[in-house]
């Protein structure tokens, strides 16, 4: 029975520094390889928005012919009038703007005819905010 005793005492003990010192860097290890995952994954999340968006750039303006490209951005210039203006517009497909001034909606294809309703309108279209 001594001798059991003896063969008891001579094994090493666990110590309990140890122990919590691999379960510590266990966890840190577990940890990292998180953060390293959460990280690759947001990254790749990153890249396949980006490319689809990119193709959905790219359908959108395939969809636009040059002609009619062109007959949208000859509304450029009277944009940051109306925006100045308060008036709140809207551009449809083709190229047809909408504008509503005190709940009247008014559409114009051409952006001559916009000027001259900004030109007539928009002294009183800040009105309407006060309504």
């Amino acid at each position: 029975m001594a001798e059991a005793t003896l063969l008891a005492t001579d094994q090493p003990e666990e110590s309990p520094l140890t122990v919590q010192t691999l379960k510590s860097a266990l966890q840190t290890l577990r940890e990292g390889l998180s953060v390293d995952i959460q990280t690759q994954m947001g990254r790749m999340k990153s890249d396949i928005q980006r490319q689809i968006t990119a193709l959905r750039q790219e359908a959108k303006a395939d969809d636009i012919s040059p002609e009619v490209g062109r007959l949208r951005a000859s509304f450029n210039q009277v944009k940051p009038k109306l925006r100045d203006a308060g008036i709140p517009y809207s551009l449809y497909y083709p190229a047809k703007m909408t504008i509503t001034v005190k709940g009247t909606r008014h559409v114009f294809t051409e952006p001559q005819a916009v000027e001259e309703f900004i030109r007539n309108i928009a002294p009183t279209a800040n009105g309407d905010k006060d309504d």
